[in-house]
């Protein structure tokens, strides 16, 4: 009786997992570390804006061709940014605290 018990409550646990993975899929927003509901599109670019900026800042400027090509994929990663989020009331009140 207990084994029965235990197994249908592994059982949906299973289920809200696989339910809440399609869920979060189909979902516009993401819960982020510190709590905050953002839209995935937002943190989506946020991401790539410094993943960008770390490449551009990480490149070694003994070769300037190199160094220019990741410096203007930063360059085009902020203004897509800037463009898709400046003024949008989701994330206007959004503070930057990445680590």
């Amino acid at each position: 009786m207990v084994w029965a018990e235990e197994k249908s409550g592994e059982k949906e646990e299973e289920d809200k997992g696989v339910i809440g993975a399609i869920k979060s899929l189909f979902d516009p927003n993401e819960k982020t570390k510190s709590g905050k509901v953002l839209p995935k599109a937002y943190l989506k670019s946020a991401r790539e804006v410094v993943k960008t900026m770390r490449e551009s800042l990480n490149e070694v400027t003994d070769d300037n061709a190199k160094f220019r090509r990741t410096a203007d994929s930063a360059k085009e990663s902020i203004r897509e940014y800037l463009g898709s989020w400046r003024g949008n009331q989701t994330v206007a009140q959004e503070v930057c605290t990445s680590n």
